[in-house]
């Protein structure tokens, strides 16, 4: 039963000691803190628009924040040349995006229709306020049946109809892979879209799993971030 008493005195001593706990980087500071003009290893920064970690001197490093969303059922899509959100899982699949900040784009999305009119698959990003740029790359297949097949590839750099099929005039099973930049100028909301360039025939629909992440990398002008040289 002794051994188990805890001293009063003993708390005090113990907490005194805890409030003067000396940080091992110093004296402490509010997290994370504005940009410095010179990296500092170990600081977390944030400047308004991106956050920053630092984890050797001078090479800071752009935090990893994604936007993210992803389709967890079939998104049914109408049987006409319309423009069509890829995206469902929240209302027409619009993110708001803020001014003068660049993203790195990843998305990938498969969809299908059993029409047999020729067509080819455009895909669109819907903005209410026009992008300072927009660029990427789409890597896309378009069987007939869903197996192996060959792909094809295009490079963009407008947010209007771009194709990123050949004519089709079967059933098709396309997956379509994209990485690019987006800048922002002013804020605006963005709906990733695709476009049938005539009525398939059928229906169409995006599968379940097609997903789409935006990440922040620093304002609009942003070229790099680290120690390049």
């Amino acid at each position: 039963m002794a051994n188990s008493i805890i001293k009063v005195d003993q708390i005090q001593a113990n907490t005194a000691a805890y409030q003067t706990f000396a940080s091992p980087i110093g004296a402490m500071t509010s997290y994370p803190q504005a940009l410095l003009a010179t990296p500092t290893a170990g600081t977390f920064e944030y400047d308004g628009v991106t956050f920053y970690s630092t984890p050797n001197a001078l090479n800071r490093g752009v935090d990893a924040v994604l936007h993210y969303q992803a389709l967890l059922a079939a998104n049914s899509v109408a049987n006409d040349n319309s423009v069509h959100a890829i995206f469902n899982g929240t209302a027409n699949g619009t993110i708001t995006l803020p001014a003068n900040t660049a993203y790195e784009l990843e998305m990938q999305f498969h969809v299908s229709t059993t029409g047999t009119t020729a067509r080819t698959l455009g895909l669109v990003f819907a903005f209410s306020n026009a992008p300072t740029a927009i660029s990427y790359s789409a890597l896309t297949t378009a069987p007939a049946t869903d197996i192996l097949s060959a792909t094809s590839q295009i490079w963009s750099v407008v947010a209007t109809a771009t194709q990123v099929t050949g004519s089709v005039s079967s059933a098709s099973y396309s997956t379509v892979f994209v990485k690019g930049i987006i800048r922002t100028n002013l804020a605006t909301t963005l709906i990733p879209q695709l476009q049938w360039s005539a009525a398939p025939g059928a229906t169409s629909s995006v599968f379940a799993g097609s997903y789409i992440k935006l990440m922040p990398l620093g304002t609009s002008a942003v070229v790099s971030v680290g120690n390049w040289s």
